[in-house]
């Protein structure tokens, strides 16, 4: 409770005085704590003031946290910062637009330095820094400053090596960036130059070898440097000399040097040095290097032109590599033809095939209807053979004879025993494997009842009426479900009953099912007519269950997936009556299948929430955790003089109010502190994802038409109708009660004798019972027992 309070009055309203001192006093009582190294009441302090902290939203109070939290963190050293640095840095993922401020710089700087900082919190502060160092021009360099206190104590380390190498890369991009603003070049070549003056071979091993790459690829392609990248390379003067000599091939015939600028663009950057008239000119060529012909003769406007010209000198070191360069840029645009033509040619091979993988999939869709009509077909002719007896003898008849000195032709095992062989060869499933089955059909078991509901007939037994199945109803469910006879030929449903041992019971001779009957029934359909190949993991509202391997699920659980999941497929697209009857008890079970599935997962990670076990990683496919309030509860408060009845029902009140218009007039509290929670990724509340109840509409009732008033024995009609008692019904005795006597009739209370009405069309209002007159002085004459 007090720490629930400390942490709402931390994010109070009321002003910035309430937040100052709820984060005085947690800072003071985490401080106490661990001066006494309370291991139990420490981490939970430690833990409300970090989402404290986190949730600020006053500048002023958060800035007030994290001072004491930094006095804390340089007091204490076995404090765990990681939950701080994974906290503080989503929170700068989710809200991009805020930056980072000084006093969460000075924070870094402290838990990179704290003996409990890892080299993976490292590297994750190291990435949002590096950001900040480079982009940010207000506080860029002072964020240099823990990004260098991560490279200098985890510099070793190869994951550092690995970010400072895309750091080295990104930065070295940006400096050649056309536009680049020349304040963010110099920060970004200042961050450069800090990371090679540490004291870190490895780091200053890295960035000079990717300084020297970048380097030697621009001047492949430049005649001179890039400004920006000399200042980086005038750290290690040896390396360059070496490289432009190099590149250079030794010392340059016209004598120019490598310091002379290149020719620039307008925006001041460096362009590549085209001999084509669409790129550069030899007007701007000429002003940068001097006229090219030696003799002072007029040059032409374009570079191009002397060349198809031939007015270059040949003797000329310049203009002979001029020439080359020429030559080089022709062979290039036609390669560069020629690809585009290859390109447009696979596009054009690529839609031909489409076409054809398109045609091939109708062929093949046709060819599987007819096979399956052909199949159909078969099995009609196999059936009125085998109705009409004379099928084996025909069959043996039109069978040649083996030849003379041979015996009788092989007899070729059909596919019946070729399967059954291959069932030998596979592991029988154990008796959990049979029981995973059974349980995933009682998942099923409202659309498997309304399935047996929808095809049973009623049948009068020594129990009374019984809803029962005959052996030619379940083949005619298996045939409306497209399992029989495409997967499951006729005859295998008799095997089916001789395997499962079920018998007609007593003094019957037909069998009928009963709805256990039909389940087991279906288990052994599943493990006949199905493979746990076809079985598809389960999935609704965008959450799937994962299906396991067969090893660890076993195969008869996989072959009753696979299973369920047909009977959903037949039943969306059937046209049969009955089968659309059963689609909405299956999409309804499947959703309280994934439900069932999510609330399991979602108690297992959260109890691990709970223990601090799960890591954001390790989540399942479809969940996320979220930070997540606790539901509020409206209640009377405490301090008000009223009576404990009185407090309940206001706070009933306010609970009819809430659920019928969603207002309440009772305050909210609190009843537990802010922590991570696991949810289904965008159904946050799975209560509003349940499936509402099936609710069967009544039989329209018959209008009830009064008999005839039956004429008395003795003569008198005036006869009541009598309640039995226990029932409803009414029953007509001549002024007598059931189990009364004559004698006692008179003596009755004094009630209104009702006469037996014949059907009215206007119905007149009953008259109150003071008002109805006395009985009618004719009573039914006294007998000494009831007839």
């Amino acid at each position: 409770d007090l720490l629930a309070a400390l942490k709402s009055a931390s994010r109070s309203r009321q002003g910035t005085t309430s937040q100052l001192v709820a984060f005085s006093c947690l800072s003071r009582l985490l401080a106490a704590l661990c001066e006494r190294q309370d291991p139990e009441s420490t981490p939970a302090v430690y833990r409300t003031f970090v989402y404290a902290l986190v949730e600020a939203d006053n500048s002023t109070a958060k800035d007030f946290a994290m001072r004491n939290l930094m006095g804390f963190l340089r007091h204490f050293e076995g404090v765990p910062v990681g939950i701080l640095v994974e906290l503080m840095l989503k929170k700068f993922q989710v809200s991009e637009g805020e930056a980072l401020s000084v006093v969460d710089l000075e924070l870094f700087l402290v838990i990179v330095r704290h003996p409990r900082c890892t080299v993976r919190h490292a590297e994750q502060l190291a990435q949002a820094l590096a950001r900040s160092s480079v982009e940010d021009l207000g506080i860029g360099r002072a964020a240099t400053v823990p990004l260098l206190a991560v490279l200098t104590r985890f510099g070793e380390d190869e994951s550092i090596g690995i970010f400072v190498e895309r750091f080295v890369q990104i930065s070295l991009s940006k400096l050649m960036q056309r536009g680049l603003p020349k304040a963010q070049a110099t920060q970004i070549q200042e961050v450069l130059v800090k990371i090679v003056c540490l004291p870190v071979a490895v780091i200053e091993l890295i960035v000079r070898t990717l300084v020297l790459q970048v380097c030697k690829a621009y001047l492949m392609s430049y005649e001179a440097l890039h400004p920006n990248l000399q200042s980086i390379l005038d750290l290690w003067p040896t390396e360059e000399s070496e490289l432009k000599r190099n590149l250079r091939g030794g010392d340059d015939p016209e004598g120019r040097q490598g310091s002379e600028a290149p020719p620039q663009s307008e925006g001041g950057f460096l362009e590549l040095r085209s001999v084509t008239p669409s790129v550069q000119g030899f007007g701007d060529f000429s002003a940068h290097d001097g006229a090219l012909a030696a003799d002072g003769a007029p040059t032409s406007p374009h570079l191009s032109d002397q060349v198809v010209s031939g007015q270059l000198d040949p003797d000329s070191p310049r203009d002979r590599r001029v020439q080359a360069l020429a030559k080089e840029t022709e062979v290039l645009r036609d390669e560069l033809d020629k690809a585009k033509e290859g390109h447009q040619k696979a596009l054009e091979d690529a839609s031909r095939l489409r076409s054809e993988i398109d045609e091939a999939k109708e062929v093949q869709k046709k060819v599987q209807d007819e096979v399956m009509s052909l199949q159909k077909r078969r099995e009609e002719i196999l059936g009125r053979k085998a109705a009409a007896g004379g099928g084996g003898a025909g069959g043996q008849a039109g069978r040649p004879a083996g030849l003379p000195g041979q015996g009788p032709p092989k007899k070729r095992p059909d596919s019946k025993q070729r399967q059954d062989s291959k069932q030998k060869l596979v592991k029988p499933p154990t008796e959990e494997d049979l029981s995973r089955a059974s349980d995933l059909l009682k998942a099923f078991i409202e659309p498997l009842n309304a399935m047996f509901t929808v095809y049973a007939k009623a049948k009068r037994s020594q129990a009374g009426r019984q809803q029962v199945l005959s052996i030619e109803l379940f083949e005619q469910i298996l045939a409306d479900f497209e399992i029989a006879p495409v997967r499951l030929p006729k005859n295998a449903v008799q095997q089916l009953i001789r395997a499962s041992k079920l018998r007609p019971k007593s003094g019957e001779e037909t069998l009928y099912l009963g709805m256990d009957d039909f389940q087991s029934l279906l288990q052994g359909v599943s493990d006949k007519a199905f493979r746990p190949e076809e079985a598809t993991p389960f999935c609704d509202f965008d959450l799937t269950i994962p299906l396991g391997s067969q090893d660890a699920l076993g195969a008869p659980l996989l072959q009753a997936q696979a299973m369920v999941q047909h009977f959903i497929k037949v039943s969306a697209g059937s046209k049969i009556g009955a089968v659309r009857l059963i689609r909405p008890t299956l999409t309804r079970a499947l959703r309280l299948h994934v439900l069932a599935y999510a609330r399991t997962t979602l108690e297992a990670l959260n109890g691990r929430l709970d223990e601090g076990e799960v890591e954001l990683s390790n989540v399942p496919a479809g969940f996320e955790v979220i930070i997540k309030d606790p539901e509020p509860i409206y209640s009377v408060p405490a301090f008000l003089p009223i009576r404990d009845s009185e407090r309940h029902c206001v706070e009933l009140l306010d609970e009819i109010l809430g659920r019928a218009l969603g207002v309440h007039f009772l305050e909210p509290t609190l009843s537990e502190e802010s922590k991570p929670r696991a949810v289904v990724r965008g159904h946050p509340n799975l209560k509003a994802l349940e499936p509402p109840p099936i609710v069967k509409e009544p039989p329209p009732k018959k209008k009830a038409v009064a008999p005839p008033a039956a004429k008395h024995p003795l003569g008198n009609n005036n006869t009541a109708p009598v309640v039995s008692e226990g029932q409803g019904s009414e029953t007509s005795a001549p002024g007598l009660r059931r189990g009364g006597n004559a004698a006692s009739a008179p003596n009755l209370p004094d009630a209104p004798r009702q006469e037996p009405r014949a059907p009215r069309q206007e119905s007149r209002p009953r008259p109150a019972p003071k008002q109805q007159p006395e009985p009618p002085p004719q009573q039914p004459p006294q007998r000494s027992a009831a007839p």
